[in-house]
């Protein structure tokens, strides 16, 4: 996937659209999770909602300015139930997701942490103090 241009930039936009959930949901189970993203003076912090997962099953990953966020979780077919059940309805599923996000330029990169507790990956992205946006300087005439 790649993010989506929309006239000024806009940082973490992500591409999200009928065409990409229908091309995914023809490749397996495919579940577009909700994320929240927010930003205090020192990082911006995304919120992926992935009950049911666990640490290992997610590849967050940054290049290029561009963040990626993927999970899938295996099927594990359990066709009979407990012993001596069976299944009359089952409807959970494992999922697999991708999403990315154009970063700002003043995301330290180097410092990126990821945490998945209760349900909730938490991905903080601190800003850099360094913010080359936030510097004066003179720029010479020739």
């Amino acid at each position: 996937m790649l993010p989506v241009a929309r006239g000024e930039f806009e940082p973490f936009v992500s591409l999200s659209n009928w065409l990409t959930d229908r091309v995914h949901s023809e490749l397996g189970h495919f579940s577009m999770p909700s994320v929240n993203i927010r930003e205090s003076e020192k990082e911006y912090t995304i919120e992926v909602a992935a009950s049911g997962m666990e640490k290992g099953d997610f590849n967050v990953d940054m290049h290029d300015g561009l963040l990626t966020i993927a999970c899938e979780k295996k099927s594990e077919c359990e066709c009979q139930g407990k012993e001596g059940e069976s299944y009359l309805r089952r409807e959970f599923n494992y999922a697999k997701f991708s999403k990315q996000f154009t970063l700002p330029d003043s995301v330290d990169e180097a410092n990126i942490q990821a945490n998945y507790d209760k349900g909730v990956l938490t991905v903080q992205l601190p800003k850099r103090q360094d913010d080359p946006r936030k510097q004066r300087r003179s720029i010479d005439v020739k």
